[in-house]
């Protein structure tokens, strides 16, 4: 093996022990998302008398000693030749649920534990993101995207990027700006492919037009923020957004300003086939150094896939820009 200490346990609650699956199990696959989706564990292995395990069975993986994930069976998969793949999720997929909440006077932290404890997850480290979210209202809407929103606007407020990730059986929020590693991935080291994208096709907007309405007149009001300079360069790019008519104008002046800010830019993205590292997930930062793109940037993983088949231990990254 790769790893001198490679141990892979299933835990079975029925059975109330550990099954050592380490000479089974082949093609394991760990999978993170910075936004939007919980850490994913699949593997396949071989059925043996002894084994029995369960959906919710709890399993746990370690490398090297190193703790790499915790979580439950969600899905098992049964051939005709005795392989069994099995799909687990960490404590992050039962934010699939939808709920409604009321938003009002809470920062995205706040709302974090408030559905940790509705929902009864386990915290770990939650950093104050310090930004009081304006009043509204989720509807029926997923816990993530509940989450993703109040995290989207904390990052147009402060220009200020959070992240929420499982740490072993533990949710935390941190900034990225304190989730930086060291390793330097690039085209002298560890990288082994790569693809880099620059675009003003999705995100990118140099026109903001807000619209607030009007009881007196029954119609309503428009606000424009935007950079004649980028839109001689670019053309006009427009993001329409509508406010509730009891925002103000110095309310609807910052946040004009924060969108303009935000989205007047030339947006990148890298993708990159490495040798993989223990213990990278998304939402990390870690420096860039590949020849054709430039200087060393430091890019924010939106995506980690490791995948370990024999002794091969290999990683897929997909990185942005982010708030640094």
């Amino acid at each position: 093996m790769l790893y001198e200490n490679f141990d892979f346990r299933l835990y079975t609650k029925t059975q109330a022990g550990y099954f050592e699956l380490v000479n089974a199990v082949s093609d394991i696959t760990y999978t993170t998302n910075r936004i939007g989706s919980a850490g994913k564990l699949e593997f396949k292995l071989l059925k043996t008398a002894p084994l029995s395990f369960f959906e919710g069975d709890m399993v746990t993986l370690y490398i090297d000693y190193m703790p790499i994930f915790k979580g439950y069976v969600f899905k098992k998969t049964k051939n005709e030749k005795g392989e069994i793949s099995v799909v687990c999720y960490d404590q992050m997929r039962y934010l699939k649920a939808n709920q409604s909440y009321a938003i009002s006077g809470m920062t995205a932290s706040d709302v974090l534990k408030r559905i940790a404890a509705d929902f009864r997850l386990s915290l770990g480290e939650i950093e104050d993101t310090g930004y009081i979210l304006p009043a509204y209202v989720e509807e029926d809407m997923s816990l993530f995207d509940i989450l993703a929103r109040t995290l989207a606007k904390t990052l147009i407020a402060t220009v200020e990027m959070y992240v929420v990730y499982d740490s072993f059986g533990k949710l935390n929020l941190k900034s990225v700006r304190k989730m930086g590693v060291n390793y330097v991935i690039g085209d002298k080291s560890l990288a082994s492919g790569f693809e880099y994208t620059t675009s003003i096709d999705d995100e990118t907007y140099n026109y903001i037009k807000i619209v607030r309405p009007n009881e007196a007149t029954g119609g309503a009001d428009t606000y424009v923020y935007n950079d004649e300079n980028s839109i001689g360069f670019w053309g006009m790019l427009q993001f329409y957004h509508k406010v509730d008519k009891d925002t103000n104008e110095a309310q609807i002046a910052d946040l004009g300003g924060q969108l303009l800010n935000y989205h007047n830019k030339i947006w990148d993205t890298l993708n990159i086939t490495c040798l993989g590292v223990l213990g990278l997930i998304a939402g990390h930062t870690i420096p860039i150094e590949i020849a054709d793109i430039g200087d060393i940037k430091r890019l924010v993983i939106d995506k980690c896939t490791h995948t370990f088949t024999g002794d091969n231990h290999t990683m897929s990254l997909e990185l942005i820009t982010g708030g640094l």
